[in-house]
């Protein structure tokens, strides 16, 4: 049986993130500067939209680098944001395969509740309810997928793979985690939205911690087995 503490996952993240703070926020400025720019190019249709995605492939793979060097407690630099920059690639994948699993779960619970809703509103209702938790249930299997791929480079296909077989036993805490790192994010957004430059950067770092000890739990385990 894994043991995974959200307090303990919290709390040592916050800790670590603060060590190596002020180079998290420096990323995180760089990233939101260059969401903006790319943000902007939207108007030149699909050749916008695709920088767009690779551009925020490759913060989203130099984040999270970084934020799992703060969790080793090995200490950061600039260059780390782009020194995994050649895994975008596997990212973009796996975000593609995850938004379309979303998709098309969404689009089965809407075909529920439509049908449903023809026998009786409260059937709609309790099967939108049985989809939205089975919906849950799925996506969070697929939360470490991007960073098994950044940590372990492993392919688009390994990487949910693991990522769903860590989860076992761990649902429940782990979308506790996100519920407390959203939290955590609203009120670095209630803090005149400049709270996000340290709540951002802590939340990578929290989710890092918690990566880490799910996959030795995990994978330490199988193998003493």
């Amino acid at each position: 049986m894994k043991k995974l503490s959200v307090f303990s996952c919290v709390k040592r993240g916050l800790s670590l993130a603060i060590e190596q703070i002020g180079l998290l926020i420096g990323c995180v400025v760089l990233a939101f500067l260059a969401s903006l720019i790319t943000g902007g190019l939207y108007d030149i249709y699909i050749i916008g939209y695709v920088l767009s995605i690779v551009v925020s492939a490759i913060f989203e793979v130099g984040l999270i680098n970084i934020s799992l060097k703060a969790a080793k407690q090995e200490k950061a630099r600039f260059e780390d944001l782009f020194a995994k920059i050649e895994l975008i690639g596997s990212v973009i994948l796996v975000n593609i395969m995850i938004f379309s699993v979303v998709v098309l779960l969404l689009f089965v619970t809407a075909l529920l509740i439509d049908t449903a809703n023809m026998a009786s509103p409260f059937l709609s209702l309790i099967a939108g309810a049985a989809m939205l938790g089975i919906t849950l249930y799925i996506i969070i299997g697929f939360v470490f997928a991007t960073y098994i791929i950044v940590d372990k480079e492993e392919g688009p296909i390994g990487a949910i793979t693991k990522s769903y077989k860590m989860m076992q036993g761990v649902r429940l805490k782990v979308f506790g985690l996100f519920i407390v790192v959203g939290l955590i994010n609203i009120l670095g957004l209630l803090a005149f939205v400049l709270g996000l430059l340290i709540t951002i950067p802590a939340a990578f770092v929290i989710l890092s911690v918690a990566y880490q000890t799910i996959f030795k739990l995990t994978f330490t385990e199988n193998t003493s087995d």
